[in-house]
């Protein structure tokens, strides 16, 4: 008897449908699709924060150089033989293209607008007494008054001029500088003492406006090359499926009831049987790639959103520390000299400052034992972990070093050194800046101010 060929079972084949396959690939890639957005979206925010830094340490320094030299105008050691006019006469203009004329006996300073293609120009005049550096970190000569002329050169450059010798670049990406002059614009009187009433720019300036400069406001325009957001950066986020469904390929057979008598075979590929899960094994690998693909991509996520962070923590501790020392620095040249003095010792935290006669033992041990506290205006201390808030206020510690007394031109100089500490929003961020200051003080008197010891004995 004939026996007909039994029909292949479906249920048999292993592994996935070609369907299966492709579903599973497409969830696959749309899960990698969202990694990648989210590692674009950090890489972006750390170099954003990157750029941010770069540009605020260029603004730092930028500002504290042209500070330091502006505060100078019109200094002059020897205010007991030589009168403001004198000590510095009318000058023509110097070789630097920037620098126009001194054309007020007295004048300390000058400036120009629209100098350059990048913005206006300073130039100021002061003596020095072998002490004071100038904007490119020397010394000059003590005898005639030096020039210094500040300007933004055609490749973006902040650069500075001495005696109109060739400018040094300072900093660089500078798009352009605004100088504004602080002056009494009703005074006709030269060298008033009158408050200042309104900030000019040179092209509206007059000669008498030239000689009653108490103030300068300076604006820049600093650029990167980066795309910087001073905001919070839009965090981009993707919306992932919470579930998925598999669509499943079935298939049915049927046969014709045979008629009796009649013998039939039927032919059945039997092709799918020897299919041992080679497609399950294919997508198995193929996802266990891309798992360790996305344990990659968010391990390099989670270092840069890291770094980031920390970079930004830095740059708010220093510059809160840099707030409390240029406080600090203030205090002691205010009220006409009267802070200045040799100080006592200190050994405990306090809210008032005051000078030390002892010199702290250690700064970078944080925290410090001694202390001034110090809020700036818009620091607000809260706790650990509160968005943009500060672990604790900053503080300050002045130090007496020396003191220095000239007989002949009746002035006194003390130094010292101040140094300032401040947080981040936690304690893992901390920044400790130090600095040298000097005071001086010119009087007739000696034992009319007995703030200052003389030295010289005399």
């Amino acid at each position: 008897m004939n026996r007909a060929q039994q029909p292949y079972r479906r249920g048999a084949i292993r592994g996935f449908t070609l369907i299966e396959l492709m579903v599973a690939l497409f969830i696959g890639l749309f899960l990698l699709a969202g990694m990648v957005s989210v590692l674009q979206g950090t890489s972006h925010t750390s170099t954003n924060q990157v750029a941010l830094a770069q540009l605020q340490n260029n603004e730092r320094i930028a500002m504290t150089l042209m500070t330091d030299v502006i505060q100078q105008a019109g200094y002059y050691p020897d205010v007991q033989s030589s009168s403001l006019e004198s000590a510095f006469p009318t000058a023509p203009a110097l070789p630097a293209a920037p620098a126009p004329a001194f054309t007020e006996p007295g004048q300390f300073i000058v400036g120009k607008t629209g100098a350059t293609t990048s913005g206006d120009s300073i130039t100021v005049r002061y003596r020095t007494d072998g002490t004071v550096l100038n904007c490119l970190g020397s010394s000059d000569s003590l005898s005639v008054p030096h020039e210094y002329t500040f300007s933004v050169n055609a490749s973006g450059q902040l650069v500075c001029s001495v005696d109109g010798s060739s400018p040094v670049p300072l900093i660089g990406n500078v798009r352009n500088i605004r100088l504004l002059y602080g002056i009494d614009s009703v005074s006709t009187t030269p060298y008033s003492s009158s408050p200042v009433n309104a900030y000019v720019a040179a092209s509206d300036m007059t000669a008498v406006n030239w000689t009653n400069v108490h103030s300068v406001k300076i604006v820049f325009t600093l650029s990167t090359r980066w795309r910087v957001s001073l905001d919070r950066a839009p965090c981009r986020r993707s919306r992932l499926p919470a579930s998925s469904a598999s669509w499943l390929g079935t298939a049915s057979m049927s046969s014709p009831r045979q008629p009796e008598g009649r013998t039939m075979q039927a032919r059945v590929s039997t092709r799918l049987a020897f299919e041992r899960g080679m497609v399950l094994i294919s997508a198995m690998l193929l996802l266990l790639v891309m798992t360790v693909l996305g344990a990659a991509m968010f391990r390099v996520f989670n270092l840069q959103e890291r770094t980031a962070g920390n970079t930004r923590e830095k740059q708010r501790a220093l510059h809160a520390a840099e707030s409390a020392q240029i406080y600090a620095e203030s205090w002691l040249s205010s009220s006409a000299g009267a802070n200045a003095t040799r100080g006592a010792t200190c050994k405990s935290v306090s809210n008032t400052p005051s000078v030390c006669s002892n010199l702290m033992a250690n700064p970078g041990v944080l925290p410090w034992k001694t202390q001034v506290s110090y809020t700036p205006p818009m620091l607000t201390v809260t706790s650990p972990g509160v968005l943009n808030g500060y672990y604790a206020a900053p503080s300050f510690y002045i130090s007496f070093l020396a003191a220095t007394y000239d007989p002949t031109t009746g002035t006194q100089t003390n130094i010292y050194q101040v140094d300032a500490q401040a947080y981040g929003g936690t304690t893992n961020a901390a920044a400790v800046v130090e600095s040298k200051y000097a005071v001086s003080l010119t009087y007739s008197t000696q034992t009319n101010d007995s703030k200052f010891v003389n030295l010289s004995g005399t």
